[in-house]
């Protein structure tokens, strides 16, 4: 599995390079709902992509360094459709 964050877009025609800006913003921020003393902090990751040449982008596509368990997730659903019978 990569460690890195990898965005890359497929164009509309050819191979045609674009004038994109990229922003990745981290915060850490309080919790809403903790003491103060406790000092616990979420952190975030959000990302900014500004082009004027939008129409010449067909796919966009961020790639995240996650481990990510599909068979949980369907374990999940089942259980979840499960009780809605």
């Amino acid at each position: 599995m990569s460690e890195s964050f990898a965005i890359w877009y497929e164009p509309t025609v050819g191979n045609k390079e674009l004038d994109v800006d990229l922003h990745v913003n981290l915060w850490k921020l309080p919790e809403s709902n903790t003491n103060i003393s406790r000092k616990t902090f979420g952190r975030f990751v959000d990302f900014g992509i500004r082009t004027t040449e939008a129409q010449y982008i067909k796919s966009l596509f961020i790639g995240i360094p996650l481990e990510y368990d599909v068979s949980k997730e369907k374990k999940n659903m089942k259980k979840k459709m499960m009780k809605m019978i």
